[in-house]
C-alpha cells in the first residue's frame, strides 16, 4: 500500500505542481532528473530503507 499510495500521489500530484510559480524551478526539475521508471525510484528508496 506504501508503494501504491507513494506512486498515485506523485503522478496525481505533477500537474498541480507544475503550475504553481512560486516554486523554485530546481524543485520542478528534480522530476526530470529520475533515473529510470516512478516504480523503480520507489522501489530503490523502500530497499534502502528495510536494507538499513
Amino acid at each position: 500500500m506504501m508503494i501504491i499510495g507513494t506512486i498515485l500521489f506523485y503522478k496525481k500530484a505533477q500537474p498541480i505542481k507544475e503550475r504553481q510559480s512560486w516554486l523554485p524551478a530546481e524543485i520542478k526539475a528534480r522530476d526530470k532528473k529520475l533515473e529510470g521508471t516512478l516504480g523503480e525510484e520507489v522501489a530503490k528508496l523502500v530497499l534502502k530503507a528495510i536494507k538499513r
